[in-house]
């Protein structure tokens, strides 16, 4: 991932550049993304069927790029993410997420597990999910007066059960499983 910047970037900037590929600002700082690799855009797809039969009537979930913009300066695309359908449309998007959910590339961790960490938490995020391809680790993240606190954490062929912020069970390992899903 490399950083492109010399002096704080606005979403308006982000905007003019019409960058081709996945990128972020975080607070002012552009950051170009790889794109995802097979195993992360596996995963994305198996939870988008998944959640297409658990998300509740009046939210909608969405697979990136979709921009959520907490401020002028900031301008993230989770990997998924789910939204009360009433904001969606909104431009700039500047309500926060339902739930978000991020991959985390193997290059570079740091920035789902540190930047967006801290982030989403200071703009509201109140679900955060990360889903690790080493290991097929789900970790459930849920903001507790301000900062998050694990939920649930399950790795491999564990079961991964959540009551919030909608129902929803599944297998780690059987969002990178090769083959059919059932």
């Amino acid at each position: 991932m490399e950083t492109l910047a010399s002096s704080l970037l606005t979403n308006a900037d982000l905007d003019a550049l019409d960058v081709p590929f996945l990128r972020e600002l975080h607070e002012g700082v552009l950051y170009v993304l790889p794109s995802p690799g097979y195993p992360h855009q596996r995963a994305i797809n198996r939870l988008a069927v998944l959640f297409e039969a658990v998300v509740p009537e009046g939210m909608v979930g969405l697979p990136a790029p979709f921009d959520y913009q907490p401020d002028d300066h900031t301008t993230y695309e989770p990997d998924y993410s789910v939204w009360d359908e009433n904001v969606v449309e909104r431009r700039p998007l500047d309500v926060p997420p339902v739930l978000a959910i991020e991959v985390l590339s193997p290059s570079n961790p740091d920035h789902d597990l540190v930047r967006k960490f801290a982030g989403y938490a200071r703009f509201g995020v109140v679900h955060y999910w990360v889903l690790n391809p080493v290991g097929h680790t789900l970790v459930a993240y849920a903001l507790r007066n301000g900062t998050y606190a694990e939920v649930i954490r399950a790795e491999g062929e564990a079961l991964f059960e959540v009551e919030e912020p909608f129902p929803v069970r599944l297998r780690p390992a059987a969002l990178f499983r090769r083959g059919p899903t059932h």
